[in-house]
């Protein structure tokens, strides 16, 4: 398994690192009080003034009762250490975290980190391909259908087989198809990818290259494997096939033949002498695209992850043009490509709503996600500051205390080791 942080886990460390809040690790809630358990708490007991949490004070729930609850601080009484909460939350809520007055609601919080993690970038290697999400990094449910659970699932390494792969679960046989894909009769088409069974024994994956004009299946020639495995360990799939003389619509399928879960791994799929390859919609243009190699794999049992790359493909006059052909890019060639193509793309990270969200810290470290949730909440607390229109004795606007945190946030996050370098990029035009 990938290594994982919580949208909770980041909250709780910035609540304590930027003295934004009170994390209650051991209390119990009921509808509306907070009350520590243990006569050993005291972080809300002791000589302390009423001011120590104000009220109007936002609570956040992060642990039983409805995770993700907001609520507000009443009445707290320093004496006893109890915290009177309205609105009323679910009873058997165990640890909270009562914010500063400031940021006025527990979501601002959470929302700030949603949007650091979709500043958080780093360059990976991704595949071009003809299939909708071929490289498996959007939403499964716009691309994938069937009668199963289809996923996107991320395996750590040293199983990764591309970024993420294809899961299908059932109970019996079912197939999980791609979005279809416009093809022209009597082409020749070229096809990699690797499949497995993930259920220990008594399943079959396999790999179907389907004619959707015509509601047959089409036989490949494998150049690599069969087009089904019982292994536990990806077996790669590779070898060409013509599309039907009748056939202008083709999908990929991943089949599963009893009860269990079988993945595949991220497809490659093209016309032979292909020039032209577009990019799914999740790539917004030229600036998100790197430089291009070829690819090359191994043996039947490896998957894609046991491969090398080529050199620059880009060089010596052979060129690359971008055009947007309507809601998506098309990479074009000046020439012909030899072989399966990987590029790198600059990869960022996604929305995080429930608290219960992870981040896959493999991919994007926790403490890079906090340089930039830094950042995100100063911000948000300095436009907060600014809207109040405090003013001077003089009349003017008085320059906002979180500025400066703001500004020394944002150039810590832009200037960080995490940052991905700069890449020089050859053969554009």
């Amino acid at each position: 398994m990938a290594a994982t942080t919580t949208l909770i886990s980041l909250l709780s460390d910035l609540a304590e690192e930027l003295d934004l809040g009170l994390v209650i690790a051991g209390a119990t809630g009921v509808t509306t009080t907070i009350t520590l358990t243990g006569t050993g708490a005291s972080e809300l007991r002791g000589p302390f003034t009423g001011a120590k949490i104000a009220i109007g004070s936002p609570v956040t729930v992060i642990t039983a009762g409805t995770v993700g609850e907001d609520t507000y601080v009443s009445n707290f009484v320093t004496s006893t250490g109890v915290v009177t909460l309205s609105p009323a939350i679910t009873t058997g809520a165990t640890s909270f975290i009562i914010w500063d007055p400031v940021v006025k609601h527990g979501k601002n919080v959470e929302k700030a980190i949603s949007r650091a993690h979709q500043k958080c970038r780093r360059w990976m290697k991704v595949p071009l391909t003809y299939v909708p999400d071929g490289e498996m990094l959007g939403a499964v449910a716009s691309f994938w259908t069937g009668t199963g659970t289809e996923t996107y699932a991320s395996l750590a390494a040293p199983g990764t087989a591309g970024a993420q792969v294809l899961n299908l679960a059932h109970s019996g046989a079912t197939t999980a198809q791609s979005n279809t894909i416009p093809a022209h009769a009597s082409d020749t088409w070229r096809f990699e990818t690797a499949i497995r069974a993930v259920t220990a024994t008594g399943v079959t994956a396999a790999l179907v290259i389907y004619d959707v004009t015509n509601s047959a299946a089409i036989t490949p020639t494998y150049e690599l494997g069969d087009g089904s495995t019982t292994s536990n360990a990806f077996e790669t799939q590779k070898g060409t096939f013509t599309v039907p003389a009748t056939c202008d619509q083709i999908a990929f399928r991943l089949t599963i033949d009893a009860s269990g879960d079988v993945q595949m791994a991220p497809i490659i799929a093209y016309p032979q002498g292909a020039m032209s390859f577009p990019f799914t919609n999740r790539v917004l243009g030229p600036e998100r695209v790197g430089n291009y190699f070829y690819s090359y794999g191994g043996s039947t049992d490896r998957g894609p992850d046991e491969r090398w790359y080529s050199d620059l493909i880009t060089t010596g006059g052979r060129q690359v043009s971008y055009s947007n052909n309507g809601d998506h890019l098309v990479a074009t060639f000046n020439f012909a490509p030899a072989g399966p193509i990987y590029y790198d793309e600059l990869i960022f990270g996604g929305a995080l709503a429930a608290l219960t969200d992870t981040v896959v810290t493999t991919t994007f470290p926790a403490d890079m996600v906090k340089l930039w949730a830094r950042a995100e909440l100063y911000d948000f607390l300095m436009r907060s500051e600014m809207r109040a229109q405090k003013k001077l004795d003089n009349g003017q606007s008085a320059p906002s205390s979180w500025r400066s945190l703001r500004n020394a946030a944002y150039t810590s996050a832009k200037w960080s080791n995490f940052e991905p370098k700069l890449a020089n990029i050859v053969g554009r035009v």
